[in-house]
Order: structure tokens, then sequence, then C-alpha cells
């Protein structure tokens, strides 16, 4: 497992009824706010060793765009299992299998709520808007806490408030 973890919900997405679930895209809003985000989260210097994704359009948007914002040349590595996990087991082995220290996951809800609370040992109290991103340090034992990054605020939180 990773030293540290990154969870990131896509930004803000077209709704539903625009088509297939899938190929939905990022709006410009949600274009725009993750452009500042990715700005803001690179300013901290977390180092990222690799960027995971779900292959449905936003997230993988939203993971090009973060990587752009932090010069990040790997590639970018799209698992259906952040999309559709059959289990915490199941999105603890994609993330395991790429051996990184340093990983951003970006995904979806209400899988990443349900991941995160799992990791940490209790529930996560105001899940994932789209744009919010939750750093967690990995050890020995439960999931460690570190901050959120609300969507439209300048910097991350160190309360789950």
């Amino acid at each position: 497992m990773p030293r540290a973890l990154y969870l990131l919900r896509h930004e803000e997405a077209e709704p539903a009824a625009s088509g297939p679930d899938g190929h939905r895209t990022l709006t410009a809003n949600g274009r725009t706010r993750m452009h500042r985000t990715g700005r803001r989260f690179a300013q901290l210097g977390e180092p990222i060793d690799l960027i995971l994704t779900s292959p449905l359009v936003r997230a993988v948007q939203t993971a090009e765009i973060l990587a752009t914002h932090l010069s990040f040349e790997g590639p970018l590595y799209a698992r259906l299992r952040i999309a559709e996990p059959s289990s915490f087991a199941d999105l603890d082995a994609v993330i395991a299998e790429v051996g990184a220290q340093n990983v951003v996951v970006v995904g979806h809800e209400p899988t990443l709520s349900s991941y995160t609370g799992h990791l940490l040992g209790h529930a996560v109290p105001r899940g994932y808007s789209p744009g919010t991103m939750y750093a967690l340090s990995l050890g020995q034992g439960r999931a460690q806490f570190r901050w959120v990054w609300w969507p439209d605020t300048d910097a991350p939180s160190g309360s789950l408030q």
C-alpha cells in the first residue's frame, strides 16, 4: 500500500440525462474549479508518484487537469475497478498493485465516502461533493486523516467538519 493516499471525486459533470453515464464530461464550471484546485494543490508540494482514475470521462478529465498542474509526466492509469469495485478489498488491491508511495485516486460517490470511512474506521461526515479531495496517511493499522479540500476553498482543512 502507498504511504500517502489522496482520494479525489471528479469535478462537476454534465447531468445524467445528457447521455450515457460513462461519457458525461465536466461542465465549464467543473473544469474551472479543477484548474483552481490543481494549481493550489501543486503549491502544497505534495509528492505524487502515480494517478489512478476511473475510466469514466469526467474522472479522466479531472485527473488530466490535476496532472497538468502537478507537471506530472507519468501515465494516468484508468481502472474500471475504481468506478465499479466489488468490495473494499478490490479497491485495496487496485491501489496496492501499482506499488507507488504517494497515490491520487480519482473516483465517484458513494464509493469514495464508503472507502474513506472504511480506511479511517468511521464515517466521513460530509462525504464528497464534486471536486472534494481527502488526504490520508497509510501505515500499520488504520489510515490517518491529514486534511480535506472542499471545492471552492483556498486551502485544505485539518477538520472533518
